[in-house]
């Protein structure tokens, strides 16, 4: 049976307020749990508003076709970004923010142009046109779950995607002409290495992960506006921020982007 919207708003409740003051949820009570992506997409723009956050972006998550080949696959896992989360680089965050981080070292984009909603899928072309950059960032992935990979794909969604902070890097140059997956990319905590570049199915492609969140936002009546923020999924192998006081997300030939942890 489908969540009502006393249900949907009921479950929006709970983790706004784990989100406000960083608690941890050991998962949403069984009658609340969404069992569809449409359900989960209700309860994050519900939890969204409450939160009250100014929206710059969005991510994608479970991207790479290892996830999106995964039996009982039901689609990327997308929540907004805040400018009140956006950070400069190097960023500072509190480890107290939020009861779970993980750090993500992702190949982002910022849009020129629009790509507002409309009755037709955007072609690759016409995506590609409309971005301005290709960047190296840093996502700080967080959650209100004790144990956030047992939430799912659906439980995940519903908590906002399961995003937190993000911080845009260096650009990449001529990006149109290289192949974004390929890219080096490594993850290091306090100078040590945690985390090497996926390979294969374990990584995302970059450009064909935006045209379909580009195409999905514009199909559910959103679109994407003129300066947004993209972020596609992990480069790297991420790794829980623990106690880390420095991660760096280093891009070889382009750059670092770096969160100091307080």
């Amino acid at each position: 049976m489908a969540l009502s919207n006393e249900q949907v708003s009921r479950a929006a409740d709970i983790l706004a307020a784990a989100r406000r003051n960083g608690s941890a949820l050991d998962g949403l009570p069984a009658e609340l749990k969404p069992a569809t992506m449409k359900e989960a997409e209700a309860i994050r723009d519900g939890l969204a508003f409450r939160l009250g956050g100014r929206p710059i972006g969005w991510k994608a998550g479970f991207t790479a076709p290892s996830a999106t080949k995964a039996p009982g696959y039901l689609g990327y896992m997308t929540g907004p970004m805040f400018a009140e989360t956006l950070l400069a680089n190097p960023a500072t965050v509190k480890r107290s923010a939020l009861h779970f981080m993980f750090v993500e070292a992702e190949v982002g984009f910022r849009m020129a142009q629009a790509l507002p909603a409309r009755g037709k899928p955007y072609s690759e072309g016409e995506v590609v046109d409309a971005v301005g950059t290709a960047i190296a960032a840093i996502e700080l992935a967080g959650s209100s779950y004790r144990e956030p990979m047992a939430a799912g794909g659906t439980g995940l969604t519903a908590d906002l995607g399961a995003a937190y902070a993000f911080v845009p890097g260096p650009a990449i140059a001529d990006w149109r002409k290289r192949d974004l997956a390929k890219i080096d990319v490594e993850l290091l905590f306090d100078g040590k290495s945690v985390g090497r570049g996926l390979e294969g199915e374990a990584r995302c492609t970059p450009v064909e992960v935006l045209v379909n969140l580009a195409n999905k936002l514009a199909a559910a009546g959103r679109g994407l506006q003129s300066g947004m923020l993209v972020t596609t999924g992990a480069a790297a192998v991420p790794a829980p921020a623990g106690t880390t006081r420095t991660a760096i997300a280093r891009f070889d030939g382009i750059g670092d982007v770096t969160i100091n942890f307080t």
